[in-house]
C-alpha cells in the first residue's frame, strides 16, 4: 500500500498541533503559577488591621532618674530583660550597630523589666536615661514587649515603630521613621 500524498501532511498538523497545546500548556502553567504566587505574596505582606498601640503617659525611676514618656518629641524607648536568654544578638547589634548608627541627637530611654545592673548596662550601652519597671505593668504589659524591643514612640504616646534593634535594616526603619515623626508640622 501506498501512503496517499496527504499523509505526511496529516503528521506534520498533527505534530504542530500537539507542539502548539503543549506550549498553550506550559503557558497556562506559569500564568497561573506566577498569579498564585502574587496572591500569596499579597496576603503574606498584608498589614495588621489594627490601630497602633498607645501607652499612657508614665514616669519611672532608675540609676538615669526619674523619667516620663511620652516626652515632648519622638523618642526611642529600648524595653529589654537583663537576663533575656534570646537577646543576646539583639544586645550586641544594640551596641554594635544601632545606637552608633542613630547619633546622639536621637532621644533614648532604656527600661529594664525588674531589677537591672548598671555594670551590665553599661556594658551593653544601655545606662544612657536608664530606668526600671519593677511589675512589668507600667511599660511592658500595656505594650505587650517581648524580650528586647526597641520602640519609638511619638509625643502622644502612639508607638509608631516596633523593632527588634537585631533586625535586619533596622537601623534604617528606626532612623527612617524618626526622620518622619521629627519633620511634621507640629
Amino acid at each position: 500500500m501506498q501512503p496517499t500524498p496527504e499523509a505526511p501532511l496529516r503528521r506534520s498538523f498533527a505534530q504542530f498541533r500537539r507542539r502548539v497545546l503543549g506550549a498553550l500548556l506550559v503557558l497556562v502553567a506559569v500564568t497561573v503559577g506566577f498569579l498564585g504566587q502574587r496572591w500569596a505574596d499579597h496576603r503574606r505582606e498584608a498589614p495588621p488591621k489594627t490601630k497602633p498601640l498607645a501607652i499612657r503617659r508614665w514616669t519611672l525611676h532608675g540609676p538615669g532618674g526619674a523619667l516620663e514618656v511620652p516626652r515632648k518629641t519622638p523618642t526611642v524607648v529600648n524595653a529589654f530583660l537583663q537576663d533575656c536568654r534570646g537577646c543576646g544578638g539583639a544586645f550586641a547589634a544594640w551596641r554594635d550597630v544601632v545606637r552608633p548608627a542613630l547619633g546622639p541627637e536621637i532621644p533614648v530611654v532604656n527600661v529594664a523589666l525588674g531589677t537591672v545592673s548598671l555594670e551590665w548596662a553599661r556594658e551593653w550601652k544601655l545606662e544612657e536615661n536608664l530606668v526600671v519597671d519593677v511589675s512589668g505593668t507600667t511599660v511592658f504589659l500595656p505594650a505587650e514587649v517581648q524580650g528586647f524591643e526597641t520602640l519609638l514612640v511619638d509625643e502622644t504616646g502612639v508607638i509608631r515603630l516596633r523593632e527588634r534593634p537585631d533586625a535586619p535594616g533596622a537601623v534604617d526603619r528606626i532612623r527612617g521613621a524618626m526622620a518622619v515623626l521629627t519633620s511634621r508640622a507640629p
